[in-house]
């Protein structure tokens, strides 16, 4: 693995993190003209009609691997997804953000059960970006055993769908496998809203609500999804999904600039604890650096 594109890899996913931070204080404020069904189906709609229409006007092709990648790491995301939202009804929003984060940890566990060690830098950057997310989240409030099992339940759906794009995606057909991954989880939501007494259009959209929609198709996920695809085949999944710890971090930021928050001394410290955990994460291992002619 070059540490050239590592690197690169690196910067996309810390960029693509920013951007789902933002979706934190914009999402809220849509959610108080639709609904969370509404919203999931939005998204996902936009961001699969956004990528279809770049994958077949630059004449990218669905083969056996890209379908079988989209299809399973889509069903994932949606797992995750319906978890977290149902989960948010018996846990607080805090406590919430802290169980859905420990997907860090998630990840870790899936690789080594695949015969693969993290290596010790990456390891220091777990517990590093685990604390990240105690101080980032400051978990408290209200909390049920069901609540919790469900958004332990999400984290490890998040957790499966990095492990299976890293085990089955490739970065030539990153585009078509994330446009695959929408329309799963569109096509999910479908079938989904009836059993949850939900519908997918809504009946009142304010400009908030369209902006949320178009901004969470567009860049968190047709954007973000592609960009995770191709780095993932240049980053191994722990590293991505230490980044991945820092979005409390850029949700607080996000929030700030909203006006709905002040930075205070756990968004410093945390930040430099997530930040610490990406540098750590990103370091590739002395084989990997004594093999790449350009380190």
């Amino acid at each position: 693995m070059r540490s050239p594109a590592r690197g690169r890899a690196s910067w996309a996913v810390v960029g693509v993190t920013a951007i789902w931070g933002v979706t934190f204080p914009l999402n809220e404020r849509a959610l108080g003209s639709l609904g969370p069904v509404e919203l999931t189906f939005g998204r996902f709609s936009v961001a699969a009609l956004v990528l279809w229409v770049l994958a077949l006007a630059r004449g990218h092709r669905i083969d056996r691997r890209s379908v079988v990648a989209g299809l399973a790491s889509g069903l994932a995301l949606f797992g995750g997804y319906l978890t977290q939202i149902e989960g948010q009804r018996y846990v607080s929003p805090t406590i919430a953000g802290f169980l859905t984060g420990l997907s860090v940890v998630v990840v870790p566990i899936f690789v080594m059960a695949l015969g693969r060690r993290p290596s010790a830098r990456q390891l220091v950057g777990i517990v590093l970006a685990a604390l990240a997310l105690v101080v980032l989240s400051a978990p408290r409030g209200h909390a049920s055993f069901v609540g919790i099992g469900l958004e332990l339940a999400c984290a490890g759906f998040f957790g499966a769908q990095i492990v299976v794009l890293e085990e089955l995606g490739s970065p030539g057909d990153a585009m078509v496998t994330a446009a695959l991954q929408m329309t799963t989880i569109a096509a999910a939501t479908v079938v989904a809203a009836p059993l949850v007494g939900a519908g997918l259009v809504p009946t009142h959209l304010t400009p908030i609500a369209v902006t949320a929609i178009v901004y969470d198709g567009v860049l968190a996920s047709a954007l973000a999804f592609v960009v995770q695809a191709w780095a993932l085949a240049h980053a191994d999944s722990v590293q991505i999904s230490v980044i991945y710890a820092a979005e409390p971090l850029f949700a607080a930021l996000a929030s700030l600039a909203f006006g709905y928050a002040s930075l205070g001394l756990p968004v410093v410290v945390g930040g430099l604890l997530a930040l610490a955990a990406m540098v750590l994460a990103s370091v590739p291992p002395a084989a990997a650096r004594s093999s790449d002619p350009t380190g």
